[in-house]
């Protein structure tokens, strides 16, 4: 009985971390992107006119 007990709690607790490593990955993953995301973002605003830019910022504040 215990170490029927004891095996199904390892069993567990192997699940749990490997769980944990998944979403620690999809974490990464998504953080990941999300700097990809933001570098491009900050790209193409270099790209833009200042007054261009200017506007965008000012139409954001007011919406």
């Amino acid at each position: 009985m215990e170490k029927r007990y004891f095996t199904e709690v390892e069993d567990t607790i192997h699940k749990l971390s490997k769980e944990m490593r998944q979403i620690s990955s999809l974490e990464m993953t998504n953080f990941l992107s999300s700097q990809k995301t933001t570098q491009k973002i900050k790209k193409e605003e270099r790209k833009l006119p200042k007054s261009s830019s200017d506007g965008i910022e000012t139409k954001l504040k007011t919406n």
